[in-house]
């Protein structure tokens, strides 16, 4: 049984890259820092890149008895579908954060009739939907001394943050 899930973390990274710095030749840092300083913020920024995952979908399609579309359909003598997943992390380091990242990947064909592969994106381009929430976290703590006396104590805290949504 094919069951396909988007990964949530990444169990073992094949690859691993703290950001580097490269100025531009003939400037002298950004947005007033120098380029020092540049390459200490980025330093701490992480990407990780998860073990890509890939389906045959003809036979994909064939065992869960889907129907292609007929443009595909038509293609499929000539031409091999793959789905591909590949999951990619981003972390950003303290005070830090990431307004957009570009991945680029190589893909190589897999017969010599085929000089290069065609690819399709299923994954939405562009994510710009953003949804405001809100979570409230409160620790409460009630304790009775006597009869009389009942203090109580209530620690609240909400955190506000942007969900983006494809």
């Amino acid at each position: 049984m094919d069951v396909i899930k988007a990964p949530t973390k990444i169990e073992q990274p094949i690859y691993r890259a703290k950001f580097k710095y490269t100025p531009a030749p003939g400037t002298k840092g950004i947005s007033g820092f120098d380029d020092t300083e540049i390459q200490k913020r980025l330093i701490e920024n992480i990407m990780e890149v998860g073990e890509p995952e890939r389906w045959n979908l003809k036979e994909l399609c064939k065992r869960k008895e889907i129907k292609l579309p007929v443009g595909m359909e038509m293609l499929l003598d000539e031409f091999d579908f793959w789905l591909i997943q590949s999951a990619f992390s981003f972390m950003p380091a303290h005070d830090s954060q990431f307004k957009w990242g570009r991945i680029v990947a190589k893909i190589e064909p897999l017969s010599e009739r085929m000089k290069y592969p065609i690819t399709y994106d299923a994954y939405p381009r562009d994510i710009y939907e953003e949804r405001k929430e809100k979570h409230r976290i409160s620790i409460g703590l009630s304790l009775k001394f006597a009869e009389i006396i009942e203090p109580k104590a209530e620690y609240v805290q909400e955190i506000e943050f942007i969900r983006l949504e494809p």
